[in-house]
C-alpha cells in the first residue's frame, strides 16, 4: 500500500463525528452509495458545519 493511499484512508477520520455515526448506522445498501471517493471531497472541508452541509447535499442526491 502506498503512502498516498494510507493518507487517503486516514483522512476519512477527519470527517465530522456526526457524519461517521450516520454512515455506520445506515443499511449496507445505502452505505455503498457513499463511496470513499465521494467522501474525500467532504473531508477537504475544514469545518464540521461545512461538511454536514455537503453531506446533506450528497444524501439528497441519493434520495433523488
Amino acid at each position: 500500500m502506498t503512502r498516498a493511499r494510507v493518507t487517503q484512508i486516514l483522512n476519512l477520520l477527519k470527517l465530522s463525528w456526526k457524519i461517521r455515526t450516520e454512515l455506520v448506522q445506515m443499511p449496507p445498501d445505502e452505505q455503498e452509495y457513499f463511496s470513499e471517493r465521494k467522501l474525500r471531497e467532504i473531508v477537504k472541508l475544514q469545518y464540521a458545519s461545512q461538511q454536514m452541509e455537503a453531506f446533506e447535499k450528497l444524501k439528497s442526491k441519493y434520495n433523488g
